[in-house]
């Protein structure tokens, strides 16, 4: 890899772990709906069950497919940008969703079965990350190939990922 591509990922990744926290009580208590002055851009295409097509994956970040009007989901994956999703590897993203109320997110596999997170979903009070919504961080591993669906909901929306995942 070369080494301006390498600082400038270690870059982003502390400058993302720097702004992530829950040590503020409130945030850990129930996380609301908030507002952000910055655009939602589209990262492309989005995202449809079988990965026909996948969810857009662009620069290390997920963008997710609403279920409803109004409904937006994005996350930052903290992998090596422009490869797709390892197989048996251990990833981490930090989500910015909409909505009201607490979030629940599953991991669902190539058949259907619902996974297990590794860890989350945890609430981060505070970040540098600029998406709608607010923001939780997760851990997981796909532990085979093929289309992957993390379903996230709260209580007033929900919205999809489908990850093709390469061995």
């Amino acid at each position: 890899m070369a080494p301006k591509l390498r600082i400038a990922m270690i870059a982003t990744a502390l400058v993302m772990l720097a702004g992530c926290t829950d040590s503020e009580p409130s945030a850990r208590q129930s996380a609301t709906a908030t507002t952000t002055p910055y655009p939602t851009p589209s990262l492309g295409p989005l995202g449809q069950p079988g990965c026909k097509p996948a969810s857009p994956f662009s620069s290390m970040e997920l963008q997710g497919t609403p279920g409803e009007p109004g409904t937006s989901l994005y996350g930052m994956v903290f992998v090596r940008a422009d490869e797709p999703l390892p197989v048996g590897e251990d990833i981490k993203v930090a989500w910015r969703m909409t909505g009201k109320g607490d979030l629940t997110v599953r991991l669902i596999d190539p058949d259907g079965h619902d996974k297990p997170l590794a860890w989350g979903p945890e609430v981060h009070g505070g970040s540098t990350y600029h998406r709608p919504g607010d923001e939780w961080g997760t851990g997981f591993k796909l532990d085979q190939p093929g289309c992957w669906e993390i379903r996230m909901s709260r209580d007033t929306s929900h919205a999809s990922v489908w990850i093709d995942a390469a061995a």
